[in-house]
């Protein structure tokens, strides 16, 4: 694999590297925002001073650089960027699915935390 991506130019392999790591960062600070909306007051390995104005503060440059990543790049990172992220997302969703399938033979709920009785007893 790596043999196989040293014949790509290095212009084409900087902007692919940079659509996908910006792409990660965006679903980190979006998550560090949903988090911060759903369960402010949960303890956290990593604070962000500002609160909830801190945290969207923190991702505004990287979703500029974001936009800015994506609006320069060639048709080619364009359609490169499109078939890993789509490649990710489904194999996501077959995860996903593969999960709910094993706990209903196993006659499990998937998500025990979200399962009525399970909140009963840990409330």
């Amino acid at each position: 694999m790596c043999g196989a991506l040293t014949a790509l130019p290095f212009n084409f392999l900087v902007q692919i590297f940079l659509i996908v790591r910006v792409f990660n960062l965006v679903c980190e600070y979006a998550a560090l925002i949903r988090l911060r909306y759903t369960r402010p007051n949960d303890v956290r390995t990593f604070a962000v001073p500002g609160g909830l104005v801190g945290a969207w503060l923190l991702g505004i440059p990287t979703v500029a650089l974001a936009v800015f990543a994506i609006v320069e790049a060639d048709w080619q990172v364009w359609t490169a960027g499109a078939i890993s992220h789509g490649a990710i997302i489904i194999l996501y969703l077959v995860k996903v699915g593969v999960q709910k399938l094993l706990a209903k033979r196993r006659g499990q709920h998937p998500h025990p935390e979200q399962h009525p009785e399970v909140k009963e007893v840990i409330n």
